[in-house]
């Protein structure tokens, strides 16, 4: 499990397009059950407008195939304490990645 040091993390995963092209990524972001499995979805902020983004979720610029891409949450969208995790899709301007990656968990620190 991450560790990460605020409450607005930068989430970031690399991209790989089997036929090179550039993608950008969706990022979902979940709490978790006291198992630590995905449990409710958090509906995420659009950064740049600070309005609810279109399903919840944020969408990376795109990227060169093996690259990372990132985006960086909005405050107030995760709590202090809090175990959370995300997954992405890639999309590459034609077609969807067949399916999500792997969840990866990370914890936000306790409140100051």
């Amino acid at each position: 499990m991450w560790q990460v040091n605020s409450t607005t993390p930068t989430l970031s995963n690399t991209v790989t397009d089997s036929d090179g092209n550039t993608a950008r990524l969706t990022f979902l972001v979940y709490t978790t059950d006291a198992n630590g499995n995905a449990w409710d979805q958090v509906k995420l902020t659009d950064p740049n407008t600070g309005k609810p983004a279109p399903y919840g979720v944020l969408v990376s610029d795109y990227v060169t195939s093996g690259s990372t891409a990132k985006v960086t949450l909005h405050d107030g969208d995760l709590k202090p304490n809090t175990t959370y995790v995300f997954r992405t899709a890639a999309f590459d301007g034609v077609q969807w990645e067949a399916g999500w990656s792997a969840w990866t968990k990370f914890k936000t620190p306790a409140a100051p």
